[in-house]
């Protein structure tokens, strides 16, 4: 997956949620800070993100542009938007602080 891709894909989870904030977690995330990122990192085809406001809306995501949707199977990429990522991500976390 490449910058012009995960671009993509936060505008249209940010379309169908309302939400003005989306996060990425996983691989993909570096993209955001290098998105000329050597090909080696661009190997994922999954991204993972929600909403950070309301993590809950992730269903909506999942919903409409999740890893089973036409908008995946189309672009040949998987979304995972789980309502229960960013509980998990903070439990992660919390391990290290």
């Amino acid at each position: 997956m490449n910058r012009s891709q995960l671009e993509h894909i936060i505008r249209a989870a940010a379309g169908n949620t309302d939400a003005t904030d989306i996060v990425v977690v996983g691989s993909q995330a570096i993209l955001g800070t290098f998105p000329e990122a050597p090909a080696e990192l661009l190997i994922s085809i999954e991204a993972d993100v929600f909403p950070r406001d309301r993590p809950h809306d992730s269903i909506l995501i999942d919903g409409a542009i999740g890893e089973r949707s036409l908008f995946c199977a189309i672009r040949r990429i998987v979304i995972a938007a789980k309502p229960d990522l960013r509980m998990r991500l903070t439990k992660f976390t919390s391990i290290w602080t």
